[in-house]
């Protein structure tokens, strides 16, 4: 079974999820976002349980994560390869994506986070092996579904 890794990425707390293509919420995971942190320890954080869903996607589930789908307060740069929200000081310029897709070595999209609330559940799920320009509004529309 494929699964998708969505984040939720807010200023108190970070919800991951893992959903199915059917838009299930297999799993979920939350940690919290302390304003004393450095950008680097609040990514370290979030390392730490991208790593605890995608171990938890493989072993506990049996499933295969294909991507990695996240909602993130602006500002930011295309497709959030700089993020600097605005509830996360310690992130100002800060390479999300780029680190996201290094440490998981999956695909990753990403969008600001009333973006993806403001989207509705207008995509559908991606087809196996086939990258589209919706594929990531569908990913960020379940981001929503986390909270």
């Amino acid at each position: 079974m494929d699964v998708l890794l969505a984040l939720d990425i807010g200023g108190t707390k970070i919800a991951a999820g893992l959903v199915t293509r059917e838009g299930t919420v297999i799993d979920r995971g939350r940690i919290a976002v302390r304003s004393n942190q450095s950008g680097e320890n609040l990514f370290n954080d979030l390392a730490q349980l991208v790593d605890a869903m995608l171990t938890k996607a493989r072993g506990q589930h049996g499933a295969q994560p294909i991507a990695l789908g996240v909602g993130c307060a602006g500002p930011m740069t295309e497709n959030a390869e700089l993020v600097s929200p605005l509830n996360i000081p310690c992130w100002r310029d800060f390479p999300l994506v780029p680190h996201l897709r290094t440490l998981t070595g999956l695909p990753v999209f990403a969008d600001g986070d009333a973006k993806a609330l403001a989207s509705g559940r207008v995509g559908k799920v991606p087809q196996k092996g086939k990258t589209t320009s919706w594929q990531w509004w569908f990913l960020l529309v379940l981001v929503v579904a986390l909270c």
